[in-house]
């Protein structure tokens, strides 16, 4: 969620192929901002792995060790970018997002300062993160020079095409052409974000991170009861992983696997304790979690 992901569906009234959906409006984007975290040398018992309220698996489908296994980073001060959409740009919660905690553990775990420039926007979509990389100064200067990337993006791509599914305008005789088609072009825009990241990086041991979006509460809830859960899963979530987790591993950038964590091993976990009241946006207790399972992705 970088150009800002803040949107809300609501879903209403089964239709003809059993979901229905209204249009969301964004609310405006938040303001980015640059934090300085102090150097901090790390206490013996800051190594300590942390808790996480929900079991920590990280799932088979992860790249190949060598895929993921990054490189010791030895400068002084770390530049940590986030990159994402309203998750990352911490809508929502204020400062208590994952962005902020993970660099908070990053200086815990490793004694260097931590130099955070969060540039994710609530509302972002692939394209626009995709946009911001290529033509935006300030964003390509921050991933220039940046020890640690985040990556956080994809959701907000969604919207359309799931309402139309819903209203049995998608096309095909599935009635699935516009989610498809939606889906194939975020997979091409999410290789174009991650070769552009890789081409303008210049700093030596970049380790850059990239999460597979867990399903939002609202959307598991409204699919189970409108019956098209199964299939939504698999046309969407499961198309967008597999083509990311492929990505990912040719690349050597890492996986941070939320998803199997969120939403359970087959996807249909409910966790409404992880979100805020729109069901769509983390709360601290959910970004928490995030930051966690990004702790322990790099250990």
């Amino acid at each position: 969620m970088k150009t800002g992901f803040n949107f809300i569906i609501i879903f209403i009234v089964l239709g003809l192929f059993g979901c229905t959906q209204a249009p969301f409006v964004p609310p405006p984007p938040l303001p980015t901002n640059t934090l300085i975290f102090p150097s901090i040398t790390p206490e013996p018992q800051a190594t300590i792995e942390p808790t996480i309220t929900n079991t920590l698996i990280i799932p088979s489908a992860t790249p190949e060790p060598q895929a993921t296994i990054a490189p010791t980073i030895t400068s002084r001060q770390l530049n940590y970018v986030a990159l994402g959409d309203s998750i990352p740009g911490c809508w929502g919660v204020g400062s208590d997002c994952f962005p902020n905690y993970f660099a908070d553990y990053l200086q815990q775990d490793l004694g260097k300062e931590v130099r955070l420039q969060n540039l994710a926007i609530t509302g972002d979509r692939t394209s626009h993160l995709l946009d911001h990389l290529q033509n935006d100064a300030k964003y390509r200067q921050a991933v220039a020079d940046a020890n640690i990337i985040t990556i956080w993006i994809g959701v907000n791509d969604l919207p359309t095409p799931q309402l139309d599914y819903m209203n049995g305008l998608c096309g095909g005789e599935d009635n699935l052409n516009c989610v498809r088609q939606s889906v194939s072009e975020t997979n091409e825009n999410i290789d174009r974000i991650l070769d552009e990241i890789l081409a303008l990086n210049t700093t030596e041991d970049t380790r850059i991170m990239i999460a597979d979006n867990a399903i939002p509460q609202t959307f598991v809830e409204d699919w189970k009861d409108h019956g098209c859960f199964d299939l939504l899963k698999r046309e969407i979530y499961g198309a967008m992983q597999e083509h990311l987790i492929k990505a990912a591993s040719q690349r050597g950038i890492i996986i941070v696997s939320t998803f199997q964590i969120i939403n359970g091993p087959l996807g249909n976990q409910e966790s409404a304790n992880l979100y805020i009241k729109d069901k769509l946006h983390f709360n601290k207790e959910g970004h928490r979690l995030i930051a966690d399972i990004f702790r322990a992705t790099w250990q």
